[in-house]
């Protein structure tokens, strides 16, 4: 080929890259506005690389290679005041380069200087907000201009193709449908992607969106991107390149989806046409720049949305900045309590809709770093706090979608931002809204987004912005100091050593500082401290010096320069001890108390020597305090009553405490005194134990004998703390004995008791000793003591029915307790009294219960029947050689006996009879031996009872009351009824009522008559009994019988026959069991039911089960 025609070849290729960038770059410029600052920053970047490249291509029209400035740094990280490093050097001399910034030698630190400088760089060079902050897109910028290391071109070589992952692009199935859009909203879903990718993650840096449809590109006001977490990827694109297309970069946010997964993103719209059609769709492959190969099919387009006029719907508002300090305030550090940053309003100005806030997110114009501040709060103006979020980089989200706040329509409402600030001394915070889409608020009623517009002190975004509007500075580092609620106040003692004198705090706020120097000084009252003393910062001592070298006069101290500069980092407490050793001969009178001041310290940022201007504080007065020991024998065990053979018994507690000491005490040895009294000897007590807790102490000596006085000795000496007093237990055997006592105490000798200073090891001359301990009776036998247990599950309290065959029914319960020795129980008999045949009760059975656990489910002894004499009186006894029971009765723990046994079944038991439970006599029905002693004559004491009779009944036939159940007012005439009563049958054999006798505890003495009703009904056709004037009615069964049939019932009404006297009461009851009686034949029943071997005869004298009371009758005229 022809040198002319290569050349013009590689010319047109030049100049058709070079177009291609230009291009770009106008595209990408023409998309900036009014991006947020973080897309800002991506635009920047990717327009400082193409600017690159179109230097490469000018440099090859040219022919000859492209040169720039020599590099000499590449700046990685964001500065600004405060930062240090070689960074910060390499900054300084490029603003010196460029004639902002004037210094003879750069330094590795970012000051107010180099703030200003880089603020003069970057309002230069249109770098906006131009506040001295060298964050991503003034180092973008910086980068661009140092340039590269000039290079010569060779021959071009062919790029290799990087190993990418791949993924498929598709229409989501759930993409927006065809909708109506109104005029001015925003974020309006147009169209949604799914995102699928294989088998590496892949990250898409840039999706281009085409528009189409009859609208103009200038009423196409935003276009976004967002992810299946509604978070915004790339800037908002506001206007639409000639092609109507919408590049949206996101190249430092990419959109990443992971290997095997699907990632929905949906692409929205702002509107601002009152009419037309509007469809969005990706028209190729290339429209998606991805580091992985784009798969599907194409174009990809969303459904069409209709355009039309929401000016008569839709809600407007508006966002403005109130002053807090409109020429700035200072702020101090304060970690604890958030302080006011800035304040914002928001208007609903159409008064079209209510709307929601679901989002705001804020720019801080100042220098404070993300860690300088936290917890920002917004809260209503009602003081309700509506979120709190931490500052990420330069920005502040508060996130309300999961609650909106509701800003009615024509509504203002106002909105204060706190904070917490934690550090960054002189450093500043200036919240402003920077964008309008930064504030996301929805009509209630149309559901759509609205943009706000700029209100009040600013006429366009940012809101807040302006010169020291709201801008807060944090003040310069200060210090809190003064005595910590942790110094001590306990007396030391006599040669303690390292004895810390006093606590203080130091918290710095604001910024660290370097404590540099104090002064102390340390009082005493007699006797100097020995040794060195220490200063402590954070438990590393900072100063030492000889005792005597430290004032003792508070108001001359010592000044002191600290040998190292321990750092106090602000918002953290440190902690400052002075630490001294005592003398061993100092007494009781010393006291000693620690003064400290700090009088020098710098402050890291500022960068200067200060006073902190606190004042000298004194420490708690330590006094000396020699070691002590009182003794007491206590009053417990209480006195009681023990027999031989008693094993380990608990004679005597001792308490021994060591509060009043100086310091903690060590017991060595220990004499215990016995006083023996009555017939009993030293001889009948054998094994002394000393215990602490469940453990045995062990001694130097046998301490099996008793005497007079025992020494206890001990292996490993008995250690008493100042804060816990120590409790010993004196054990032992009664071997053998009779009637005396038995008095163990710690003697008042001085050598009863000897004991030590714990860390001094100073004797303990005189321990001070209280209580006389308590003295045990030494009895021959032990007792046993019975009582009845009454109540459901237990001995029947009242009167009761049961019915034939019943089982398992507990007719006496009664717990027996023993003394002075466990018990043994040998003999027991059960007694039945009443009107008994040998089969009324069978399958007698004992259960136990020991203490409150519960009652065992197997009995322990059981009997077929009772022997019954003279058809009245029942028995049945039991006996054991040893024990009837398992264990021993102990005391302390009563055991509780549970009788159970069965009704007789049908033709078995006698109907009408009854029966009561009891053990009849202590002397004769039970008896028992010590299980110590093994003696047979124990005292036993009571004879349980039940306290109701048990009457034996074919089935239930009830009373109950039916009216009146409350109290009422009735006239005062004859006819009246009082009362009303019903008697239901629940067997199958038919009734008959031979007994009815009422109660009257009301004031009346007029005649009464009673009527029962048919069986069956509720009327009073079934018969009069006679009238009576009596409180007891007793009307009995009528002229005629009245009979029930079985699971029938009759009501028995009960009226006046007599006129009443005015405000006579009745008050109408069948309150005993047995008011009423019934009678059945043994033909009606099927059985025998009175154990004559026929079925001829009639049981009389039934009970009728229920007791009701009915409410008072008023008569009135």
């Amino acid at each position: 080929m022809p040198l002319k025609k290569k050349i013009k070849i590689k010319m047109s290729n030049v100049f058709k890259k070079l177009s291609i960038v230009v291009l770009a770059v106008a595209m990408m410029v023409t998309a900036v506005a009014p991006a947020g600052a973080a897309t800002t920053e991506e635009l920047q970047a990717q327009i400082t690389a193409l600017m690159a490249q179109i230097n490469a291509l000018n440099a090859q029209l040219s022919g000859t290679p492209a040169t720039t400035m020599m590099t000499s740094y590449t700046f990685t990280r964001n500065l600004t005041v405060g930062s240090t490093g070689a960074d910060v050097m390499e900054l300084q001399k490029f603003l010196v380069s460029k004639g902002h910034l004037v210094l003879a030698t750069p330094t590795n630190y970012f000051g107010n200087m180099t703030k200003a400088a880089l603020a003069k760089f970057q309002a230069a060079n249109g770098i906006s907000p131009a506040v001295g902050y060298f964050g991503a897109i003034t180092r973008g910028s910086v980068n661009g201009m140092m340039g590269t290391t000039p290079t010569t071109p060779g021959t071009p070589t062919t790029p290799t193709t990087p190993a990418v992952g791949a993924f498929t692009v598709s229409l989501a199935s759930d993409t927006p449908v065809a909708a109506v859009v109104a005029s001015q909203t925003a974020f309006n879903p147009a169209l949604k992607l799914a995102l699928q990718a294989a088998s590496t993650d892949v990250k898409v840096t840039s999706i281009t969106v085409r528009k189409s449809g009859l609208v103009a590109n200038s009423n196409i006001t935003g276009v976004d991107v967002v992810d299946s977490m509604g978070v915004r990827h790339g800037n908002v694109i506001t206007s639409l390149t000639a092609e109507n297309d919408a590049v949206i970069a996101m190249v430092s946010e990419p959109i990443v989806v992971k290997a095997g997964a699907t990632e929905k993103v949906t692409i929205r719209f702002n509107n601002a046409a009152t009419s037309g059609t509007a469809q969005f769709s990706i028209v190729a492959a290339s429209a998606i720049v991805a580091d992985g190969t784009v798969n599907g099919t194409f174009p990809i387009m969303g459904n069409t949305m209709t355009l039309q006029d929401g000016s008569s719907s839709v809600a407007s508002t508006t966002i403005g900045v109130l002053p807090i300090n409109s020429t700035g305030a200072s702020l101090n550090v304060d970690s604890v309590s958030a302080q006011e940053i800035t304040k914002f309003r928001i208007i609903e100005n159409s008064s079209k809709e209510a709307v929601k806030v679901s989002k705001l997110t804020l720019y801080n114009y100042g220098n404070a770093s993300d860690t300088d501040y936290k917890d920002v709060e917004l809260v209503s103006q009602d003081g309700t706090l509506l979120a709190t979020a931490q500052p990420k980089g330069q920005y502040v989200t508060f996130d309300l979608s999961a609650t909106p706040y509701l800003i009615d329509k024509g509504l203002t409402k106002d909105f204060t931002v706190r904070a917490k600030i934690v550090n960054g001394a002189t450093r500043t915070i200036q919240l402003a809204v920077y964008n309008n889409y930064d504030l996301i608020v929805t009509g209630v009623s149309t559901g759509a987004s609205v943009l706000a517009s700029a209100a009040g002190n600013d006429t366009s975004f940012p809101v807040g912005d302006a010169s020291n509007y709201n801008k807060v500075t944090i003040s310069s580092g200060s210090i809190t100091f003064g005595k910590d609620s942790t110094s001590p106040t306990s007396a030391t003692t006599p040669g303690a050593n390292n004895v810390v004198l006093a606590t203080y705090y130091a918290k710095p706020a604001g910024e660290n500082m370097e404590l540099r120097k104090v002064t102390l000084a340390i009082t005493k009252v007699t006797t100097a401290l020995t040794g060195s003393v220490y200063v402590k910062v954070g438990g590393a001592v900072v100063y030492s010096a000889a005792a005597s070298d430290i004032s003792a006069s508070s108001t001359a101290p010592t000044t002191i320069t600290l040998s190292t500069y321990p750092t106090l980092n602000a918002g953290a407490t440190t902690l400052i001890t002075v630490e001294g050793n005592i003398s061993t001969s100092a007494v009781g009178t010393d006291i000693y108390q620690t003064y400290l001041d700090l009088t020098e310290a710098k402050r890291v940022i500022t960068n200067d020597l200060i006073d902190p201007g606190v004042a000298a504080t004194q420490g708690n007065a330590i006094a000396v305090k020699a070691a002590a020991l009182s003794v007491t024998n206590l009053a417990q065990p209480v006195s009681a009553s023990i027999v031989p053979v008693t094993n380990n018994y608990e004679f005597a507690r001792f308490e021994l405490n060591a509060s009043n000491s100086g310091e903690d005490v060590k017991v060595t040895k220990l004499i215990i005194s016995d006083n023996i009294t009555g017939a009993a000897t030293l001889a009948n007590i054998m094994n002394l134990t000393m215990w602490q807790g469940s453990t045995q102490l062990t001694t130097s000596a046998s301490t099996a004998s008793t005497t007079a006085s025992t020494t206890f000795t001990f292996t490993n000496p008995i250690i008493v703390t100042r804060t816990t007093p120590v409790t010993l237990s004196l054990h032992g055997d009664l071997v053998t004995g009779t009637t005396g006592t038995a008095k163990f105490h710690i003697g008042i000798a001085a050598t009863d008791i000897i004991a030590v200073g714990k860390d001094t090891g100073n004797s303990i001359s005189a321990p001070t000793l209280t209580g006389s301990g308590q003295a045990m009776t030494i009895a021959g036998a032990g007792s046993l003591t019975l009582s009845a247990i009454s109540g459901a599950g237990a001995s029947p309290s009242i009167d009761q029915l049961v019915k034939v065959g019943t089982v398992d029914g507990t007719y006496l319960a009664f717990q027996m307790t023993a003394q002075k020795e466990p018990v043994k129980l040998t003999t027991l008999t059960l007694t039945a009294t009443g009107t008994l045949a040998t089969n009324d009760v069978t399958n007698i059975r004992l259960y136990r219960k020991v203490g409150n656990n519960a009652m065992e489910a197997t009995p322990f002894n059981s009997a077929a029947q009772m022997t019954v004499t003279g058809g009245a009186t029942g028995t049945y006894t039991w006996t054991s050689t040893d024990n009837l029971l398992a264990d021993a009765i102990v005391p302390g723990t009563p055991v509780s006996i549970y009788v159970k046994a069965d009704v007789g079944t049908q033709g078995s038991a006698k109907l009408g009879d009854k029966f009561r439970f009891m053990i009849a006599s202590s002397t004769t029905d039970i008896a028992g031996k010590g299980a110590s002693s093994a003696s047979t004559t124990l005292t036993i004491t009571g004879a349980p009872s039940a306290a109701g009779i048990t009457y034996i009944s074919p089935f239930s036939v009830v009373v109950t009351g039916t009216s009146p159940l409350a109290p009422v007012t009735l006239g005062t005439g004859s006819g009246i009824t009082i009362g009303v009563f019903k008697v239901e049958n629940m067997g199958t054999a038919p009734i008959t009522l031979t007994d009815v006798t009422l109660n009257d505890g009301g004031s009346a003495t007029s005649t009464l008559i009673a009527y029962y009703s048919t069986d069956g009904n509720s009327d009073v056709s079934g018969g009069t009994a006679s009238s009576t004037t009596n409180h007891t009615l007793a009307f009995g069964a009528g002229a005629a019988d009245v009979t029930i049939n079985g699971g029938s019932f009759r009501y028995i009404t009960v009226k006046t026959n007599s006129l009443s006297t005015n405000n006579d009461s009745y008050t109408l009851s069948s309150d005993v069991l047995g008011n009423l009686k019934y009678s059945v034949a043994e033909s009606a029943l099927g059985y025998d039911a009175d154990a004559d071997a026929a079925l001829t005869s009639t049981i009389t004298g039934l009970f009728v089960d229920g007791k009701p009371t009915l409410a008072t009758v008023t008569s009135k005229i």
